[in-house]
């Protein structure tokens, strides 16, 4: 994988930065506690993504894609918020994957669970929320984690979507159209 098929790097952090402010418009709280909520919000999906995988039968796969592609959205969202510079990074982790992989999905989708919880855990260290240690991780050891979940999860749409790139792309679109007030189902809540 180079790059989306959608567009340019340009405009995938564009779309990135379109989808953080209205969500800084929506919830209007602090940088740190914008960040906090953000990665926590990848939990969200991550759970919904290991749900769609357990549900019986085939017919959960599109649930299991969608959910997938929430991660990384999601992911790419808290890694701007976390650094507004970090689109090289970003680009990076949407591109470096080898393909399908030998791993079977369900243990991908421990991979993400291990690479969210390291990004929790540089979130305690980057915040000091831990008396104990203070701060024990740099902004850089956070966006370096966020970056791995978004890897990890490419790797786990790679190997159930066989057009990962255009299937992404389709997803931001989606969202960055959503977030603008372009589209939106009626069933759909603003930033789901």
């Amino acid at each position: 994988m180079t790059s989306m098929t959608a567009g340019t790097p340009e405009k995938i952090w564009e779309q990135l930065g379109d989808i953080k402010r209205w969500i800084d418009q929506q919830s209007p709280v602090d940088e740190a506690t914008a960040l906090t909520m953000r990665v926590m919000k990848i939990g969200e999906e991550y759970g919904e993504a290991c749900e769609a995988l357990l549900a019986p039968g085939p017919q959960n796969k599109p649930e299991l894609v969608k959910e997938l592609c929430d991660v990384i959205l999601t992911a790419a969202v808290a890694l701007y918020t976390a650094d507004d510079k970090a689109r090289k990074q970003l680009l990076a982790a949407l591109s470096r994957f080898d393909g399908f992989s030998e791993v079977p999905i369900s243990k991908l989708m421990l991979k993400i669970g291990q690479d969210f919880g390291a990004a929790c855990q540089a979130l305690i260290g980057v915040r000091a929320y831990n008396p104990r240690k203070g701060a024990s991780h740099t902004l850089e050891d956070l966006v370096a984690c966020l970056c791995d979940v978004i890897r990890s999860s490419m790797i786990a749409l790679d190997d159930v979507e066989p057009e990962p790139e255009r299937t992404l792309a389709a997803n931001l679109e989606r969202v960055h159209d959503r977030s603008l007030g372009v589209t939106r189902l009626p069933t759909e809540a603003p930033h789901s």
